[in-house]
């Protein structure tokens, strides 16, 4: 297949306003070195040298639509915190539309990553889950609604934002429009009759529970799809690609080869441009495709890092005609 009618739709991409909504990360990194270890207890001690601060959770979906074109909105919740104060200015530096309010009883959802000799040494997350109070989501909901969204996307890091109430007010303020979920494994269900769902792996064997295998995962993919009435579904796989389930049928989307430098990350990118991919008028096994590239490219970074739209062209320019060639139906 020609690279003409991906490449066309990637020039579309700034024409699309597309929102996120959902739980908001501050992704920290501290960087150091490990010289000894502790007398204290066997672990090493770190001399951190350098931090870094980027947009995690929705924050990253949204980073990524921005870097692809489109014209961003982020919409969710900080505390009245520094860490909320540091998230405001990651948003403002990235462009983004939208609404963010502050809860001042909870604190900002913050990861903080020790790296040392190119390894994760530990993680801490600092993070509440209860559900945020009625009138934010009210806030929240009220926000998407007049924004003129052409799709949106809730990403659910099971952090308290997406409460039952919120997510039916969403579905119906986004009737006959693209609405994407990104679920966990608590509400999974909660998210019937939505346009594109994307669980991973796991989280579609937890709630499937059948064998991990390929023709397994795509019977049950055809069998849920059905029952939680969801347009499009498409389950990640990590390294051994994707499975596209629609109208259509059960199609296996082949990863893309690269050196795996840090897979934090890959499905914000892989949600963001399938829903933009199919916006631009891509048929789904299409969008999966060029989404499969956009999380090549991902994986190949640090952190959870974006994907540009100049990037996506270079791949699809060298590796599109082979990525669509391997697309195989299952069911």
């Amino acid at each position: 297949m020609p690279t003409d009618k991906p490449a066309k739709a990637i020039e579309s991409f700034p024409r699309f306003r597309v929102g996120v909504i959902g739980d908001i990360i501050l992704d920290r990194y501290l960087f150091g070195e490990a010289e000894r270890i502790s007398p204290e207890a066997p672990v090493p001690v770190v001399r951190a040298t350098d931090q870094r601060d980027g947009l995690g959770g929705a924050g990253n979906v949204a980073a990524n639509l921005a870097a692809a074109g489109a014209k961003a909105f982020l919409f969710g919740v900080v505390g009245d915190d520094q860490e909320g104060k540091r998230l405001s200015e990651l948003i403002e530096e990235r462009g983004l539309g939208g609404k963010v309010l502050v809860d001042p009883e909870r604190p900002t959802t913050l990861k903080t990553r020790v790296i040392a000799r190119n390894q994760q040494v530990i993680r801490i997350d600092r993070e509440v889950s209860h559900e945020i109070p009625r009138g934010i989501a009210e806030g929240l909901a009220n926000a998407v609604s007049e924004a003129g969204l052409d799709a949106l996307i809730i990403e659910d890091y099971d952090k308290g934002t997406m409460t039952p109430w919120l997510i039916s007010s969403l579905k119906e303020a986004m009737a006959g429009r693209l609405l994407s979920v990104d679920p966990k494994i608590a509400r999974f269900r909660q998210y019937s009759g939505v346009g594109l769902f994307k669980p991973n792996r796991r989280e579609f064997l937890s709630e499937a529970r059948v064998s991990d295998d390929l023709a397994s995962i795509a019977h049950a993919a055809a069998t849920l799809r059905e029952e939680m009435r969801v347009e499009r579904l498409l389950v990640t796989l990590g390294s051994d690609g994707a499975l596209a389930c629609d109208g259509e049928g059960v199609f296996h989307i082949p990863a893309v080869k690269r050196e795996v430098y840090d897979v934090t990350g890959a499905g914000d990118t892989v949600i963001a441009y399938v829903s933009l991919a199919l916006l631009a008028g891509l048929s789904f096994t299409e969008s999966a495709c060029l989404a499969s590239l956009a999380g090549g490219i991902k994986v190949g970074k640090f952190g959870a890092a974006s994907v540009s739209g100049e990037e996506l062209s270079g791949a699809l320019r060298a590796e599109w005609e082979g990525l669509i060639n391997r697309v195989r139906k299952i069911i």
